[in-house]
């Protein structure tokens, strides 16, 4: 279990130390400036042994940039940034983390997810939770459909934790890489609007993903993927009178003053 993805935001004046960081322990590199994106104006990729492994972002964003880590080197990564802040009381929040578990089966995602689906139902059902929203990829129904790969997702795309069971060996031939088809891959990816959250997730070591809700339990159980120490959640903030009533305005504004004027004509007309 590590992670696969590790993506964090940090402020703009620490971004020399974390380019050093990068230089220096992954021996990496930072490619041309190009276009930026999700708000930031300007981008760098970073390569590694002439592989690209993410990215640098920066420029126009409330004083933070952005440095997303893909693969292997996420873990790796990870570990160095966390001792980093520790030792310079830098602020890291994190934006979004994929955390993966492999291993070899027979069985295939098609054959996995009955049971799969099974053991988290009967697991909400237990603590009264509600339903969780499965989705499937693939051609589930097919012999060759199969053959190339499938994936089964549980939780909604705008979900704070969604969980990925797909043919990981499938997906790595389909890309020209040698692996085994029988290499299954279920992961979680974890993403937070609290900035509380993303303070301490920053922190936390890939097993405390796996125990942050029921349901992303109760999959870590069924699978066998040791978790660690349970991850705080907090509640955001609830709007003041200004505050909702700026977003009503924003949202059903248009509407509601197109139809007071219809009502309007419509009394006149009377």
């Amino acid at each position: 279990m590590r992670f696969d993805a590790w993506n964090v935001s940090i402020p703009v004046e620490w971004m020399f130390d974390v380019e050093a960081l990068l230089e220096a322990s992954l021996s990496g590199s930072l490619g041309p400036v190009g276009r930026g994106l999700h708000g930031y104006r300007h981008s760098r990729k970073i390569t590694v042994s002439g592989a690209t492994v993410g990215v640098l972002l920066f420029g126009g964003n409330g004083g933070r940039f952005f440095v997303e880590m893909k693969g292997e080197l996420s873990q790796r990564w990870s570990e160095i940034v966390q001792n980093w802040s520790i030792q310079s009381d830098c602020e890291v929040h994190l934006t979004r983390a994929d955390i993966c578990h492999d291993w070899e089966d027979d069985r295939d995602v098609v054959d996995l997810a009955p049971g799969l689906r099974e053991h988290v139902l009967a697991a909400r059902s237990s603590t009264g939770g509600s339903l969780v929203q499965w989705s499937q990829y693939g051609d589930w129904c097919d012999p060759v459909g199969r053959l190339r790969g499938c994936t089964l997702y549980m939780g909604a795309s705008s979900s704070a934790f969604r969980v990925r069971l797909y043919d990981k060996g499938r997906e790595l031939m389909s890309r020209g890489v040698d692996a085994s088809d029988r290499l299954r891959r279920v992961e979680v990816q974890a993403r937070s609007s609290s900035l509380e959250e993303r303070i301490m997730w920053a922190k936390a070591p890939p097993s405390s993903f796996w125990c942050a809700s029921r349901a992303v339990s109760a999959v870590a159980d069924y699978f066998g993927v040791s978790k660690g120490e349970q991850l705080l959640r907090f509640r955001p903030p609830p709007l003041d009178l200004e505050s909702l009533f700026d977003l009503i305005s924003e949202q059903y504004g248009e509407p509601v003053i197109q139809f007071f004027h219809r009502h309007l004509e419509a009394s006149k007309g009377s």
